[in-house]
């Protein structure tokens, strides 16, 4: 795997009926990548990348960003400490908008939050590493509710 660094200067989700988003740099490079790794990339801030060459059906080639190597935490303006680790962003803007669309429907109480949200991690783990799978639900059949 090849190593450079890259500051983003535009940061694209892919287009519609696209894989891959597309991140040009600040020397109008563009590189590809795959929207789970979109998270960890923010504009003007520099970020150490892992890519690899990719050639199109038409035989041309481009850059594909294939991982993040170390990049500096998103900025933090409420004075918390600064996330770690790669694709942290990322993860917890996936975590926080599943929780809180399922709050917002009014199905779930406060109770359910913490479930909610490691539902989320689990499915963000699986997503992203392909290693593991949500925990499976259980059958709405078998319950210890007594149905008198």
């Amino acid at each position: 795997m090849t190593t450079a660094t890259i500051t983003p200067k535009y940061v694209n989700q892919p287009m519609p009926g696209k894989k891959l988003g597309s991140i040009k740099d600040q020397q109008d490079v563009k590189w590809f990548i795959d929207p789970g790794l979109l998270g960890s990339f923010r504009q003007g801030t520099a970020i150490t990348i892992e890519w690899a060459p990719m050639k199109f059906q038409d035989g041309s080639e481009a850059k594909k960003i294939t991982g993040v190597v170390h990049g500096a935490a998103p900025a933090q303006s409420n004075g918390a400490a600064p996330a770690t680790g790669n694709n942290n962003a990322g993860r917890e803007i996936f975590i926080t908008g599943v929780v809180g669309r399922a709050m917002g429907s009014g199905k779930f109480s406060i109770t359910d939050m913490h479930l909610l949200a490691v539902e989320a991690m689990a499915v963000w783990e699986a997503i992203i590493n392909g290693t593991r799978k949500p925990p499976a639900r259980p059958d709405e059949g078998l319950n210890d509710q007594v149905p008198f």
